[in-house]
């Protein structure tokens, strides 16, 4: 009995021994049948993307990305799917049964604009909007495209968090000033930090037409990496690259028409007839001749505002892409007419950005953008009789700036019947213009030796050349003969270099890090001048140089520089938990 059972036990074991060893071999069959497939993942140029997520879209956590030539290779089921993502670019699902017998598979990923609306600009280049800790807010550029001279008055009611305030409606100077989340620092600078670029500069010169995307930073936790610089927050522009669809040259013609206009027309001034019998209730009247009076009624806002003011924009924009370069040129000409009389902005603006594919592991890059403003004004110096803005408040209605002839009563003939002087002769004798030329560019190099390390370095410069005149006729009576002319010029450079180096990566597929360290340094000189002199006898001599002898003089000059080194981490756990840190420190001088 013992013996039967002994050979039971015996047999059980070898027939269980069989059957692991017959799944063991099915288990390394199923293996050595599981296809490897590799591809190349490239954009529409060809160019391979690096970094280039691709993952088995039926087993979870099972993945590999593209290295520096775009090639994956990945062990999936034959009837799996593949997942091909890269932030900017249409995901792409592709099933392993069309492409397992590939030697080598090449996927070209097309660029969406829907997902590069999701990302966010900022200090460590783009991050998607998910992984974002901080407090920003993103603006949508079709939001910002009214008619407007500068990009600030259209900030206003459209990004959450900025207040902007316009103080003044005179073209070339109705700029708005903006606050993010309201005023926080006193005594100092109160506004907000702006990069375009890369390149610290104001934003009212840029034509909206050229900007592709406005971030605007607004805490502690996403503008700190920028120093005190950042301390009232931080906005973010980049203009426009070439689009990789457009593989021929893509030109595009765009103009705006508009008008400005008084905000309160209805300003209930005194006609001729209130005015006669205000004077006599008063007792004013003495010597005056009513008859001839009421024969004239003017409105003096109606003589100095006009009641709409024509404003124009013309941008024509060239772009495309190459195997190898990436290409955006434009030209922008903006005109305002003023509503007060004899002012006027004009703006020319011209701008060419190009990247470069040297290598698979090296671009080259250049944002150059050059302004030429000029503006003159109605209104400049002292509130008075004899400015026109001012002084529409302070004429009577019987005192008329004109002849029978239409021309202006003037002075010098005295045909001008009111105290003082005609103001709309004033500033047609006195006119204040003023002009600003502007460089601002970039160049840049990223070097990516490995995957996942992004090297860049670049140099940028803001050159401006501001010159203001101001005139005064000798022809003019009350120069008696004595003409007056001044000068002011301001010339300023900002030059800047940053180098930062940026590695990303993943473990496990659900560990992300991103580490970046990085230093920039800044040097500003500004030198200015200005100088008035008097004695011109001749209107078309009106100039400094033509005076006998100088009234006032001085100069300025401003000069500062820094060295700055700057880090930080981010660390996002599964696309679920977040963290990140930064540091800074600045050297002044």
């Amino acid at each position: 009995m013992n013996n039967m059972k002994r050979i039971f036990i015996l047999l059980l074991i070898t027939t269980l021994w069989g059957v692991q060893d017959n799944i063991s071999a099915q288990q390394l069959q199923k293996e050595n049948n599981t296809p490897q497939v590799q591809g190349i993942i490239k954009d529409i140029t060809g160019n391979p993307i690096i970094g280039a997520t691709v993952i088995a879209k039926n087993q979870p956590g099972l993945g590999v990305t593209s290295d520096m030539d775009g090639k994956f290779k990945i062990k999936v089921g034959e009837y799996d799917i593949l997942v091909i993502s890269y932030i900017g670019y249409t995901t792409q699902e592709i099933p392993v049964i069309k492409i397992k017998n590939k030697k080598e598979a090449i996927v070209t990923l097309q660029e969406d604009n829907q997902t590069i609306d999701e990302v966010v600009v900022t200090a460590s280049g783009h991050q998607q909007k998910k992984t974002l800790t901080g407090a920003y807010t993103t603006v949508d550029i079709a939001q910002l495209t009214a008619p407007s001279s500068n990009i600030t008055n259209s900030l206003a009611g459209v990004v959450p968090g900025i207040i902007a305030v316009q103080s003044s409606g005179e073209p070339g100077e109705d700029m708005s000033e903006f606050w993010i989340r309201g005023i926080s620092t006193f005594g100092a600078n109160q506004g907000a930090l702006v990069l375009v670029d890369g390149v610290e500069r104001s934003f009212n010169e840029i034509p909206i037409e050229d900007i592709e995307s406005f971030s605007v930073l607004k805490d502690a936790s996403s503008t700190s990496i920028y120093g005190a610089r950042a301390a009232n927050g931080v906005i973010v522009i980049t203009t426009k690259r070439g689009a990789l669809s457009n593989q021929h040259a893509k030109v595009t013609f765009r103009t705006q028409l508009g008008i400005s206009q008084l905000a309160q027309e209805n300003w209930n001034l005194m006609n001729t007839e209130e005015r006669i019998a205000y004077e006599k209730e008063v007792g004013l009247d003495t010597g005056k001749d009513y008859d001839k009076l009421r024969q004239i009624n003017i409105n003096w806002f109606d003589e100095v505002f006009n009641k709409s003011a024509l404003l124009q924009n013309y941008e024509v924009q060239v772009n495309g892409a190459t195997d190898k370069i990436r290409y955006y040129v434009s030209g922008n000409f903006y005109d305002q007419d003023g509503v007060a009389i004899e002012s006027y902005f004009k703006r020319y603006n011209a701008r060419a950005n190009v990247e470069a594919q040297a290598k698979k592991w090296l671009k080259l890059g250049t944002n150059i953008m050059m302004t030429h403003e000029k503006i003159q004004q109605a209104d400049q110096g002292a509130y008075s009789t004899v400015t026109p803005i001012s002084a529409a408040r302070f004429m009577l209605p019987y005192w008329n700036p004109y002849k029978e002839d239409g021309s202006l009563a003037s002075v010098n003939d005295g045909s001008w019947k009111g105290l003082n002087q005609n103001p709309l002769e004033w500033i047609m004798n006195n006119p204040y213009s003023s002009k600003k030329n502007k460089l601002i560019g970039n160049i840049f190099f990223e070097v990516t030796p490995i995957e996942g390390l992004k090297i860049r370095s670049q140099a940028g410069l803001n050159y401006t050349d501001i010159g203001d005149e101001t005139f005064s006729m000798p022809s003019y009576r009350p120069n008696q003969d004595q003409g007056k002319a001044a000068r002011s010029n301001n010339h300023a450079y900002n030059l800047s270099i940053t180098n930062t180096a940026e590695y990303r990566f993943n473990l496990n597929h659900v560990h992300d890090f991103n580490f970046l360290i990085g230093q920039e340094g800044i040097d500003y000189q500004s030198e200015g001048f200005s100088v008035a002199t008097a004695g011109q006898n001749n209107d078309k001599l009106a100039d400094i140089a033509t005076g006998t002898r100088a009234t006032s003089w001085g100069n300025s000059s401003t000069a500062y520089s820094y060295v700055s080194f700057f880090g930080r981490g981010e660390y996002n756990y599964d696309n679920r938990y977040y963290a990140d840190f930064s540091l800074r420190t600045d050297g002044s001088s």
